[in-house]
């Protein structure tokens, strides 16, 4: 009796099937309808959409290690009596290359520096570009004029520069639209480390295929600097430091022996002992000073060799290019993800309907064979 239930309940489970197969295709002109819309409409924004350009760039950071390729000049220090503490300075590991780009104080700087675009044979800032020029899409041109129109006229009294309706000198301040355009355009890049090798990648994408290559480069310039600077900066602000003394002593030298040469002018026939032991006081003076002056001058080496010992060096694999092809939008594919996506949806919706109908629609005998 169980198995006769069981090859029932099988055969109720196969209609079902083959039910839900032929309601599916009995309604295959919505699904038909469906993927009509869905690629029309998908069409309207991909074929409106405008091309962007990526460009590519690759670098190898090396962190100068003790002893390393400053290693013959610092033999060459100690034979001259020049004692080189070679203990590198603060580094950054590569992987926080992406943080350092992603700094706000450097995207601003990147949005405010003028590059050209050669669709507008134009030298400007980005901040400029993305704010009166560009938009994603032809419908997005026609709706900025229209009904965006208000908002292009209180741009045009602003000042056209990104952060800089700051009051504090201490803290950037950002409108919504600013903010919102700053971060769209931190979007657009990319630094990624690639632990295999040990490169760093930096990727760019840009409307304007010139622009992206001079993007890509002044990206890489301006975090090879921020690297720099913070790998020497303790050593560089000892060089400072040294400078300015060594430049103080100098000058206090140079005072003493003029001093000094002007008493002995006006004293030539002198023999007295004060004379003599005010000489003696005056060179005595002087030859500290200049050993002071001496001291200095030693450290103020000491710490030039410091300074380029610590600064790394990178190696540039592959230099940002033009672009040859756009990156985006990639239109076959997307409407292709789009036909599959509504169709999707139409069975899904279908599917329901059948779930519903057979649940509260369908009589009674589906339960009199389940039981």
């Amino acid at each position: 009796m169980d198995n006769e239930k069981g090859r029932r309940l099988e055969e109720a489970e196969e209609i079902d099937l083959i039910e839900l197969i032929k309601f599916i295709w009995s309604r295959k002109t919505l699904i038909v309808k469906t993927l009509c819309l869905f690629l029309f409409l998908g069409s309207l924004v991909v074929f409106t959409t405008k091309n962007e350009f990526a460009s590519y760039s690759r670098i190898i950071p090396e962190s100068l290690e003790a002893g390393g390729s400053l290693g013959g000049l610092s033999g060459l220090a100690g034979l001259a009596g020049i004692n080189l503490d070679m203990a590198s300075g603060n580094s950054i590991p590569p992987q926080l290359y992406p943080e350092l780009a992603n700094k706000v104080s450097f995207q601003v700087e990147l949005m405010n520096s003028p590059i050209y675009f050669s669709s507008l044979d134009s030298m400007m800032t980005c901040y400029a570009y993305f704010k009166d020029y560009h938009t994603a899409n032809y419908l997005g041109i026609f709706l900025k004029y229209t009904m965006g129109l208000p908002g292009i006229v209180k741009g045009l009294i602003m000042k056209d520069e990104l952060g800089s309706g700051f009051t504090n000198p201490e803290f950037l301040s950002f409108s919504k639209e600013d903010w919102n355009m700053y971060e769209s355009f931190k979007e657009r890049q990319n630094v990624f480390y690639n632990e295999e090798i040990g490169t760093i990648g930096l990727s760019v994408e840009m409307p304007d295929k010139y622009a992206a290559a001079q993007l890509n480069k002044l990206m890489l310039d301006l975090l090879t600097k921020d690297i720099i600077e913070y790998k020497v900066a303790k050593v560089a602000s000892n060089l400072n430091f040294i400078n300015e003394r060594y430049e103080d002593v100098l000058k206090e030298y140079d005072y003493l022996q003029n001093k000094l040469a002007k008493f002995i002018d006006g004293n030539r026939n002198l023999t007295s002992s004060v004379v003599q032991f005010e000489l003696q006081r005056m060179t005595s003076e002087v030859d500290l000073q200049y050993e002071v002056l001496k001291g200095l001058a030693t450290q103020l080496e000491q710490a030039k060799i410091k300074v380029k010992e610590n600064t790394p060096v990178f190696t540039v694999l592959d230099y940002p290019m033009i672009p040859v092809e756009k990156s985006k939008p990639r239109r076959l594919l997307t409407l292709i993800g789009i036909s599959f996506v509504s169709v999707f949806i139409s069975i899904g919706y279908l599917l329901l309907i059948f779930l519903f109908k057979e649940k509260y629609v369908t009589p009674p005998e589906r339960n009199s064979v389940e039981n």
